[in-house]
């Protein structure tokens, strides 16, 4: 896609939506897997409503250790056995039960490793306490999704 904005993403549901109605293809999803874009969460929740369950797919969770590179710490990681076994813990908060994830994040912020505090920092306020967290509560009627 050209563009990664809700609007985008809505004319893309949009398009297939109106294809599948042609091909007399009945839709009622009751479950949708995204990526953690906030844009696209929105245009599956405009497109087909609040009452669908939402959940966010664990491959594109994993990928955000490419922030890594961001942060100027892909030498760590790439060096350091220990820093980089650690960067990859906050993907299993995804795997814990909902109400126990915020203490599984309180619980990575007690063994991190000092250089890896803006990983932490960034994780915690992107998915457990941040802008994917609110857009999740916003969206989601159920299923699996980080604590509320």
């Amino acid at each position: 896609m050209q563009h990664n904005n809700q609007e985008a993403y809505e004319q893309l549901l949009g398009a297939v939506d109106q294809r599948l109605t042609v091909m007399n293809v009945q839709v009622d999803p009751k479950v949708i897997v995204t990526d953690f874009e906030v844009a696209a969460m929105q245009a599956v929740r405009a497109t087909f409503g609040v009452s669908l369950t939402m959940q966010g797919c664990v491959y594109h969770l994993t990928q955000s250790t490419r922030k890594l590179q961001e942060l100027g710490l892909a030498v760590a990681y790439k060096t350091d056995d220990a820093f980089r076994h650690f960067c990859r813990m906050p993907n299993g908060l995804a795997f814990l039960p909902v109400h126990d994830v915020k203490d599984g994040m309180l619980h990575l912020k007690t063994v991190m490793p000092t250089s890896a505090a803006e990983v932490v920092k960034y994780f915690d306020e992107t998915y457990v306490t941040g802008s994917v967290r609110s857009t999740v509560r916003a969206t989601m009627s159920t299923g699996q999704d980080f604590p509320q």
